[in-house]
């Protein structure tokens, strides 16, 4: 194998590719980068059986050929290349790189024992990148990092042939939902008889459709998938189904850039009956003001205690909320306290003061930030501590219609 490259470029495909690389590789060849050069095109791949990462770039091929090195080392000495064009080149069981005055050797790892690389998964559908890529940071904040429960880890991806998907993530303390605008669905009848081909010819029995249920994936891979995919204006989405029509892969591409990644069982997580619930009171408060008050008073708060919320009302205004104020309170008795007060517009459908109520100040802090900077938030709630409140950036009258929804438990208040 032989080519010239562009460093720049060469070191962006191959750190690209890294990011997916198993932090603690049950095999050591998965510990590997793959690179495959031909027909005037490079491509660096990884893959650990959970996560294939493809990233595919022009370069000046003179030889054809398969290499498998280690993949950090790789990716650090690619990034130190001095700026210019590298020329890449295996030399029996070593590989070469070149660039300037710089010269590294690397031994190669015995590329016939890498797994092969599944199938790309049929294209079902473009979206719009920087739409995904926002969505993704709204709903990530909710997902659980518990290793122990793999389907609170992830994103849930609702694809539909009648709208826009919509990604949900949740870790039993708050449910995260928004909608991705931009979907242009290219099937919308399912394919049992597709007939998909191995790398090496031999055909596995897998079908697509655009609508399988719903899809979970890793929230660290689709944290990755917004980081670093938002290269072209649109990404190509593939869906892989198992032979019991249950979604099996998902892939993104975009940008010369192809991850397939293995999804997740969460047929459990149905929460959706949770979340229609009536809540009578609405406090609507500008999202920056109220994001910097919790993030103040939560100083002295302790670890698991809450931040308090409590309500005053003054004049009646025409759109039926009333003006008035909230109160921001953390710590109590001769312990440090915090407090804090926010011009507020309360409405209530009781005709009186909602009462107080508490909440995580890290959950609620992570809900703001993900209704973003320069929105207004409505905090619709229930005498119910039972009943998760509804953070959300819209006026709530109609929950479907919303881009993005939180809805976050509450904690009992005490006095």
């Amino acid at each position: 194998m032989k080519f010239v490259i562009d460093t720049a470029v060469f070191a962006d495909a191959v750190g690209w590719a890294a990011r997916f690389l198993p932090a603690r590789p049950p095999v050591p060849v998965l510990a590997g980068i793959r690179l495959r050069a031909g027909e005037g095109r490079l491509t660096v791949t990884t893959f650990d059986y959970e996560v294939c990462a493809h990233a595919e770039t022009g370069a000046d091929v003179g030889q054809d050929g398969t290499v498998l090195v280690s993949g950090r080392l790789l990716a650090e000495i690619a990034r130190r290349l001095t700026a210019g064009s590298c020329e890449v080149n295996c030399e029996g069981a070593t590989v070469w790189l070149r660039a300037g005055r710089a010269a590294f050797s690397l031994l190669t790892m015995p590329v016939e024992d890498y797994p092969s690389p599944p199938p790309a998964p049929p294209v079902i559908g473009r979206i719009d990148a920087a739409a995904l890529s926002q969505v993704i940071g709204q709903t990530v904040v909710a997902a659980s990092h518990d290793a122990t429960v793999p389907a609170l880890c992830s994103i849930r991806i609702d694809l539909r042939p009648d709208g826009p998907p919509v990604l949900s993530a949740t870790d039993r303390y708050r449910v995260a939902l928004g909608v991705v605008p931009g979907w242009q669905p290219t099937i919308t009848e399912p394919d049992d008889t597709a007939d998909h081909h191995d790398a090496d010819g031999s055909s596995s029995g897998t079908a697509t459709a655009t609508v399988a249920g719903p899809v979970f994936v890793y929230w660290s891979t689709m944290a990755e998938i917004a980081k670093t995919m938002t290269g072209d204006a649109h990404l190509t989405l593939g869906l892989t189904l198992n032979d019991d029509g249950q979604p099996q892969l998902l892939s993104v591409q975009g940008a010369g850039r192809t991850l397939i990644t293995r999804t997740l069982d969460g047929a459990a997580l149905d929460y959706a009956t949770l979340l229609d619930k009536p809540r009578p009171h609405r406090v609507r408060l500008d999202t920056t003001a109220f994001l910097t008050a919790v993030r103040n008073v939560a100083v002295v708060a302790e670890r698991n205690t809450p931040v308090h919320l409590s309500f005053t009302t003054a004049t009646d205004q025409d759109d039926g909320e009333a003006a008035g104020e909230m109160t921001l309170q953390a710590g109590h008795g001769d312990e440090a306290t915090g407090r804090d007060t926010l011009p507020a517009h309360i409405h209530s459908n009781t005709g009186s003061v909602p009462p107080g109520i508490a909440f995580n100040p890290d959950f609620l802090a992570a809900a703001l930030g993900a209704l973003g900077p320069g929105t207004t938030t409505y905090v619709s709630f229930a005498d119910n501590t039972a009943v998760a409140a509804l953070l959300c950036s819209a006026p709530p009258d109609n929950p479907a219609e919303l881009g993005y929804r939180h809805y976050l438990m509450r904690i009992r208040a005490t006095s």
